[in-house]
C-alpha cells in the first residue's frame, strides 16, 4: 500500500527513490512497525522524507489515514475482497465473474470509495496484482494510454475519470 500511495506522485522506475525504498530490507514502513508508533504520521514522514521521497506529509497523511481506516474494520473488507478473488482463481471460475470480482476489490479499496486514501484506479489494480490475486485487471495509467492512441493501429484507449476501468473505443 505504502509503494503504491508513493508511485502515485513521483518516478517509480528501476532506479528511482520509491523503487529504492520498495528493495530495502526490512522494509522501514511495513505493518510491524507502524502499528507500533503512537505518532504514525511523524514517523512515516521522516522515513519518506530521509529516502529523498517528495511529498512526504501527504503521504505520510494518507498512511496514517489507511491505517486508521484498515484498524476500523478495514481489514475485514480487504479480507473479504481478497478471499473472494482468491477463491474464484483456485476453483477456476470464468472469466467474466473473476473480471467482475477483480473490479469490485479494486473499487473497494480505492479512497474515492471510502477505502485506501491515496489509492486510485491503478494503485488500486497495482495493489492487488502485487497479492498475486488478479490476473484480468491490468493497472494502466495516462501514460500508457497516451503511448497506446499514438501507435498507427486503429483502436483508441480512454481512460475514465469516474471508473476503475479503461475502455476501448474505436478511433476515427
Amino acid at each position: 500500500m505504502v509503494v503504491c500511495i508513493c508511485t502515485s506522485v513521483q518516478p517509480s522506475g528501476p532506479k528511482s527513490r520509491v523503487n529504492q525504498l520498495r528493495r530495502e530490507e526490512p522494509f522501514p514502513l511495513r505493518l510491524a512497525v507502524c502499528v507500533k508508533h503512537e505518532k504514525l504520521n511523524e514517523f512515516a514522514r521522516k522515513v519518506l522524507s530521509s529516502h529523498g521521497l517528495r511529498f512526504g506529509q501527504k503521504l505520510a497523511a494518507q498512511i496514517k489515514a489507511n491505517m486508521d481506516w484498515l484498524e476500523g474494520g478495514g481489514w475485514a473488507i480487504v479480507k473479504d475482497q481478497f478471499d473472494g478473488v482468491a477463491s474464484l482463481a483456485k476453483n477456476n471460475a470464468g472469466s467474466q465473474q473473476r473480471i467482475a470480482a477483480e473490479r469490485q476489490a479494486a473499487r473497494m479499496v480505492m479512497g474515492r470509495n471510502g477505502g485506501l486514501a491515496g489509492i486510485g484506479p491503478k494503485q488500486a489494480r497495482n495493489l492487488w496484482q502485487g497479492l498475486g490475486v488478479t490476473q484480468y485487471e491490468i493497472p494502466l495509467d495516462s501514460r500508457i494510454s497516451k503511448w497506446l492512441n499514438d501507435l498507427p493501429f486503429s483502436i483508441g484507449v480512454e481512460p475514465k475519470n469516474f471508473t476503475p476501468a479503461f475502455h476501448i473505443t474505436r478511433s476515427k
